[in-house]
């Protein structure tokens, strides 16, 4: 237990202290007081030193006493601790403390503070990973019904797309001006990038694709009843197993303008043709709400058992790091612990921390890594 306290305090202390300004929205005025007495042996008459000690413990206690959420991972092999892996989570915000009392009894030095925490009131992710993005060239269709002075209406819904998103993303984001997701897709059969096991490996790069998302655009527009449809169509497709985990569709109307001898001029058409903004800006928040989620989310990743080694279709530009842990999620192999031993830009590769563990039998398993061991 020895070891363990000193490493609970030196993760609480990175994240209490590193709190103490910024991120107070996320925070009630609702502030709450423990009193709490912290000890510290002394040693070799360094009375200073026992001080600090009985701060440090003094605060540690009082993060308990406010409240904490405390998660450890212990890993052993042939029954020998190897690392343990503990987090602290404090339920409130260290806002301010008083030293109200010091002791020195000759053998101990104490402590005795109040501690002021702002409780909590909504789940933070201090250390987003934002996934990468790549928006593919939209796909466009005109109806031959639509007069050739309103014909850009697509491009111009598209562009608007793009540009809110480019805008409001935080994370890494590209465009794509030249494939759209159907052009890749055409070539499947001879396209590395539906070869599960090469993507998994890192190897989609031969398909010109390394981005965590693709994004594609389809717009098709047509008059119906004098008015000019837009219908948009937004999906968000995963590079890992390319698989959609967002689709949104919506119908876009603008009436068009009375008939006029000059209404085959284009030149006045942008305004005289109304988007819904309002509505769009939706359309494009709810793609970046999905990608926001998924840079707090736990890391995760599907193993590939290949040349005697597992692999992962994610590396660094994913958040892996060289040492970091993971385990299995489910099957008859859950809570296998799994460690990164190597890593590029966009593949890593594992080995199971128990060395009796059959990585062939590892193959083919989603794995989760381990937030306090992201190195």
């Amino acid at each position: 237990m020895g070891s363990v306290l000193p490493l609970l305090f030196r993760l609480f202390s990175a994240v209490l202290f590193l709190g103490l300004s910024g991120m107070a929205l996320a925070y009630d005025a609702n502030v709450s007081k423990v009193e709490v007495t912290g000890r510290a042996a002394i040693s070799d008459d360094q009375t200073q030193k026992a001080r600090r000690h009985a701060l440090e413990d003094a605060l540690y206690l009082a993060a308990l006493k406010a409240g904490a959420d405390i998660s450890g991972t212990a890993i052993t092999s042939k029954g020998i601790l190897v690392r343990d892996v503990v987090k602290l989570d404090a339920q409130g915000r260290l806002v301010d403390f008083n030293i109200v009392g010091e002791n020195n009894t000759g053998t101990h030095y104490e402590v005795k503070l109040h501690a002021f925490f702002a409780k909590k009131r909504t789940q933070s992710c201090p250390k987003p990973r934002y996934p990468s993005v790549i928006i593919m060239a939209p796909r466009l269709k005109v109806s031959s019904n639509v007069e050739a002075a309103y014909t850009p209406i697509a491009d111009l819904v598209a562009k608007q797309i793009i540009d809110k998103l480019l805008t409001a993303y935080s994370g890494p984001i590209s465009k794509d001006s030249q494939r759209s997701l159907s052009e890749v897709t055409s070539s499947s059969d001879k396209n590395l990038l539906f070869d599960y096991q090469s993507l998994q490996r890192g190897h989609s790069e031969i398909a010109g694709i390394t981005e965590d998302f693709m994004l594609s655009i389809d717009i098709s527009s047509r008059v119906k009843n004098k008015r000019l449809e837009s219908q948009v169509k937004l999906a968000l497709i995963a590079r890992d197993g390319f698989k959609p985990v967002l689709s949104h569709e919506k119908l876009f109307v603008s009436k068009l303008p009375t008939k006029t001898p000059l209404r085959s001029l284009n030149v006045f058409w942008p305004k005289t043709l109304k988007i819904n903004e309002q509505e769009l800006s939706a359309m494009v928040s709810e793609v970046g709400d999905h990608l926001r989620l998924a840079a707090c989310n736990p890391l995760e990743a599907k193993t590939v058992f290949s040349s005697g080694e597992l692999r992962l279709g994610i590396g660094s530009k994913s958040g892996v790091r060289k040492g970091s842990l993971a385990y299995i999620t489910d099957g008859s192999e859950s809570w296998t612990l799994l460690e990164v031993s190597n890593v590029t830009q966009t593949s890593a590769t594992l080995k199971p921390i128990n060395a009796m563990s059959n990585p062939k039998t590892l193959g083919n398993q989603t794995i989760r890594f381990i937030e306090g061991a992201m190195r």
